[in-house]
C-alpha cells in the first residue's frame, strides 16, 4: 500500500472507483485467515507440544541408557540396582569397555568383569538387559566354601527401569478447554494472553492500511516509524494487563480486554480520520 501511495496509483484506483472501505475489507480477509491460524497455534497446539515435549523428557530421565553411564566412574542405574564401573565408551558401537558390575542377587554379593557389554530390550516385553560379554562372575564371599568363580560367554543384568513422574507443567502447556473451566486469575491471564495473538494479528493488520497512506514526497515508509511505536506501546500493555490479572489486581472481565479496547478506538479515529475531506472554500466578493 505504500508503494502504491508513493506511486500514485492508489490516487488512480481511487479515480476507478476503489473506495478505502474495500481496501479494509480485503485486508480484513486475509488478516482474519491468518489470525485463525494463529489462533488455532496459540490455543491448541502450543500447549500440546510443550505437554508432549514435557511428557518425552519425563520418560527420557525414568529410562536406562548406557550413553549415561560415565567412564572412569562408578556408576548406579537406580537406588538399589547394579553399580557399573567401565574404563571407556564406544558411542558409535554403543559398546562399554573393560566393564566392573556389582549387584545383589537373593541376598548374594556378586561382582562380575568383563571385556566390552551393551544395552539390550526385550521386544516383546520391555524389559532392559546389560549385556556382558567375554568374562567372569565372583559369587559369595571370598575365603568362604561356597564361593565361586565363573568363565561366561555371554552374561545379562536385568536392568529395572524408573518409574516414569510426571513432572509440574508450566503454564503455558495448560489445555485451554482446562484453562476455560478455572477461575484462577494466573489460568485467566494464561487463556487471555493467548487469545491476545489472534486478536493482535487481526487489529494490527487493520491498522497497517491507514497507517500506510502517504504523500509520494514523503516515501513509502511514511508511517513505519508511527507503527513500530503503536506495536510497541500496544505489546508493553498487554504485559502489563496479563502480569496485574495474573496477580489479581484486576477483575478478569477487564483483564487484557481494556488493551484492545484502545487500539480499536485508535484505528477508529485514525481511519475516520483521513476520511474527512474538506469540501472547496468558497470566496464572496462584495460588488463594488
Amino acid at each position: 500500500f505504500g508503494r502504491f501511495y508513493k506511486d500514485s496509483e492508489m490516487v488512480v484506483m481511487t479515480a476507478c472507483g476503489v473506495r478505502p472501505e474495500q481496501l479494509l475489507k480485503s485486508v480484513a480477509i486475509l488478516a482474519t485467515i491468518i489470525a485463525l491460524t494463529v489462533g488455532y497455534l496459540a490455543l491448541f497446539f502450543a500447549p500440546w507440544a510443550e505437554d508432549k515435549s514435557s511428557e518425552l523428557l519425563d520418560q527420557a530421565g525414568a529410562r536406562t541408557e548406557i550413553e549415561g553411564i560415565t567412564p572412569g566412574q562408578f556408576n548406579q542405574f537406580d537406588d538399589d540396582g547394579p553399580v557399573v564401573y567401565v574404563e571407556d565408551y564406544d558411542p558409535d558401537k554403543k559398546k562399554l569397555m573393560d566393564v566392573f558390575v556389582q549387584y545383589r542377587m537373593q541376598g548374594q554379593q556378586m561382582q562380575l568383569t568383563a571385556r566390552t557389554a551393551y544395552e539390550s530390550k526385550d521386544k516383546k516385553t520391555g524389559a532392559r538387559y546389560l549385556v556382558l560379554l567375554d568374562g567372569y562372575r565372583y559369587e559369595g564371599n571370598p575365603g568362604h566354601p561356597n564361593y565361586r568363580i565363573i568363565k561366561f560367554k555371554e552374561h545379562g543384568i536385568r536392568i529395572r527401569n524408573r518409574e516414569v513422574v510426571a513432572s509440574t507443567r508450566p503454564r503455558y502447556a495448560i489445555p485451554t478447554t482446562t484453562l476455560l473451566a478455572s477461575d484462577s486469575p494466573g489460568d485467566v491471564a494464561e487463556l487471555q494472553w493467548r487469545l491476545a495473538m489472534p486478536l493482535s494479528t487481526l487489529l494490527l493488520g487493520l491498522l497497517a492500511v491507514p497507517l500506510s497512506k502517504t504523500s509520494p514526497r514523503k516515501g513509502r515508509f511514511g508511517g513505519l516509524f508511527l507503527g513500530i511505536m503503536i506495536y510497541v506501546v500496544y505489546n508493553n500493555l498487554l504485559t502489563m494487563a496479563r502480569s496485574s490479572l495474573s496477580k489479581g489486581d484486576i477483575p478478569g472481565f477487564v483483564g487484557t480486554w481494556w488493551v484492545h479496547l484502545l487500539l480499536v478506538l485508535l484505528l477508529v479515529v485514525i481511519f475516520k480520520g483521513q476520511q474527512r475531506m474538506r469540501g472547496p472554500r468558497r470566496s464572496v466578493r462584495a460588488a463594488a
